[in-house]
């Protein structure tokens, strides 16, 4: 179910704030599980937020792709993990 973006509420504060409130949401939703599809999500905010928005949602992503690669344990030649026999 589409939503409606968060800034439409609150376009009054400062564009930093909106866009910050609008990374949250995207965090938070994507956090939940839930399959969000970026370029959509930035074209249902106000156009003068998307670049913006888009940017630091890319950046959140790349940040938690390096945490989950650091997170698996290192293969070693062959693709056996530390501990494992490699291939016989």
């Amino acid at each position: 179910m589409p939503k409606r973006p968060i800034s439409s509420e609150s376009s009054s504060r400062p564009p930093e704030q909106r866009i910050a409130a609008i990374v949250e949401e995207f965090v938070r939703r994507f956090e939940a599980g839930e399959t969000l599809d970026l370029d959509a999500f930035c074209a249902a905010q106000p156009r003068e937020l998307q670049a913006k928005v888009m940017e630091e949602c890319q950046r959140f992503l790349q940040i938690k792709k390096v945490l989950k690669a650091q997170s698996q344990p290192p293969t070693r030649p062959g693709g056996s993990k530390p501990g494992e026999s490699g291939p016989s």
